[in-house]
């Protein structure tokens, strides 16, 4: 069985790597690297809706602590 809290924890990592590919990307400008980052954007978009993961929004509400 999976562990919601894993789950998120993998989840967050692979936010960071799809953003420091972005930033690797903007430097490069490599056609390859971009339509893989588009491949993980994609599928961290989809673990978000099914698993109702939101990182961004609870940056956010760190920040406003």
């Amino acid at each position: 069985m999976c562990n919601y809290e894993h789950l998120k924890e993998f989840y967050e990592e692979l936010g960071d790597v799809e953003f420091e590919l972005l930033n690797l990307n903007a430097k490069l400008n490599n056609l390859e690297l971009a339509n893989i980052t588009r491949k993980l954007s994609s599928i961290l978009n989809r673990m978000a809706v099914i698993f109702g993961l939101d990182v961004d929004e609870e940056k956010e509400e760190d920040e406003g602590e």
